[in-house]
């Protein structure tokens, strides 16, 4: 019986133990969470600059709007 009541004991030490660190887990985690989405509203970050394909546009696209008088941006393309 006392062999049983120390199993018990120490199951319920240990449930307490993981149930603790659960906690803990959980609310280092809502914390880190509700910090980088503060933070994302706080910092502007620069603008991404313009790939290959939109700066060859920007270069190319006059040229051909002048030697092709009325064509769409959509026939450019």
């Amino acid at each position: 019986m006392r062999n049983l009541y120390q199993q018990l004991l120490m199951f319920l030490e240990c449930y307490l133990i993981l149930m603790y660190v659960s906690l803990i887990h959980s609310s280092m985690w809502c914390s880190r969470k509700a910090a980088s989405s503060n933070a994302r509203t706080k910092i502007k970050k620069p603008p991404r600059p313009p790939n290959a394909f939109i700066l060859y546009r920007r270069a190319k696209q006059p040229g051909i709007v002048a030697s092709h008088q009325g064509i769409t941006n959509n026939e450019v393309s």
